[in-house]
């Protein structure tokens, strides 16, 4: 939920001005955010950086490292 907000804040716009495809980007980033801690141990510690989160989404999803997007 804080990814989903956190780039929902990024993109500078109300809920409703954000395009499709970027809110597909932004719950693919949501749901990664949640998967990367999974393969580490600890809390809080385990949360990836959003460099590591955009290297990421770009190994798996094929996003632009920078942006997230497609």
């Amino acid at each position: 939920m804080g990814a989903f907000l956190a780039g929902m804040l990024d993109a500078g716009k109300e809920l409703d001005e954000i395009p499709h495809e970027e809110l597909e980007c932004l719950f693919q980033m949501a749901n990664a955010c949640g998967t990367l801690p999974t393969a580490k141990p600890g809390g809080i510690s385990a949360l990836p950086t959003k460099e590591k989160l955009l290297t990421f989404m770009s190994l798996t999803f094929g996003t632009s490292s920078k942006t997230g997007v497609r």
